[in-house]
C-alpha cells in the first residue's frame, strides 16, 4: 500500500483560504442586489425600474387599489374633463337637484404607472422646487426635488456635450442627519409635534425610541407624526 503524502503547511492554508473565498458570498448579498426594485414617484405618476430581470413593480398594488377605491392623488388632474365638472359643481350650488349629483360625482383614480426605461426627461411635467418621491431598495425612501431646469444655450460647452454625459454631477449637497433626541445613537426617523412623551417641540424620534416611549396604538394616533427625512 502506498502511504499518503501529508500536506504542507503552505497547501493547507492555501485550501482553507480558498475555501473562505468560495463561501464568502454565500447567503449574502448587498442591499442593492437583493432587491433591485425601486420606482420614481412624480406628479401622481409612477416611474418603475425595470432594468433587472429579478425587479417587481412596487406601484402596482398601489395604482390597482387606487381604482379600485377610487383614490385620488391630491392636486393632480386626471384629464380636462375635471374642469368641466368642477365648473358644473361650481353652477349647481343653488340648486338642490345638482348639489345631489355633485354628492354622487365620483371621479376615477388618476394614479398611473410607466416605465422608467421607455421615459426621458423631456416626458416629465415637474414643478421645480416640490418635493418628489424616489424609492429603492423596496423600502429605502428618498426626497428629490428639481431646483432648477434650463434649456443649455448651443455656445456653452455643456451643451456640446453628448447626450451620453448625462446626468452631470455639478456638486453634491453635504448630507446632514439629525439623530434620534432619545437615545442619541439611531439616524432620526420621525418628527413629532406637541409629544407630550418629549421635552420639545419638534422632537425627533427613531423608530425603538418611538415604539417604546409610545407601546399602545392609541398613543401613537393622538401624537401629531411625520417622517423626517435627512437634509
Amino acid at each position: 500500500k502506498k502511504k499518503k503524502k501529508k500536506k504542507t503547511k503552505n497547501e493547507n492554508n492555501k485550501e482553507n483560504t480558498a475555501k473562505k473565498t468560495n463561501n464568502k458570498y454565500i447567503g449574502y448579498k448587498e442591499a442593492n442586489e437583493a432587491n433591485e426594485s425601486g420606482f420614481f414617484f412624480i406628479e401622481n405618476v409612477f416611474y418603475d425600474d425595470s432594468r433587472s430581470e429579478n425587479s417587481v413593480s412596487l406601484s402596482k398594488n398601489i395604482v390597482d387599489m387606487s381604482k379600485k377605491h377610487f383614490i385620488r392623488c391630491p392636486g393632480m388632474k386626471l384629464d380636462d374633463s375635471d374642469n368641466e365638472n368642477d365648473a358644473e359643481e361650481d353652477e349647481g350650488k343653488g340648486s338642490p337637484v345638482k348639489q345631489q349629483k355633485k354628492e354622487k360625482l365620483i371621479k376615477p383614480s388618476n394614479f398611473t404607472s410607466r416605465d422608467m426605461r421607455e421615459t426621458t426627461f423631456s416626458d416629465l411635467e415637474i414643478v421645480p422646487g416640490k418635493a418628489y418621491l424616489y424609492r429603492h431598495q423596496g423600502a429605502c425612501d428618498h426626497i428629490v426635488r428639481f431646483r432648477d431646469v434650463r434649456v443649455a444655450h448651443m455656445d456653452t460647452n455643456i451643451a456640446k456635450l453628448s447626450s451620453k454625459c448625462y446626468p452631470i454631477v455639478i456638486s453634491e449637497a453635504r448630507r446632514v442627519r439629525k439623530s434620534c433626541m432619545c437615545c442619541e445613537i439611531h439616524d432620526a426617523t420621525i418628527t413629532a409635534y406637541g409629544d407630550e412623551m418629549a421635552m420639545c417641540s419638534p422632537f425627533f424620534w427613531c423608530d425603538s425610541c418611538f415604539d417604546i416611549a409610545h407601546p399602545t396604538e392609541k398613543e401613537k394616533e393622538e401624537t401629531e407624526t411625520y417622517p423626517y427625512f435627512f437634509e
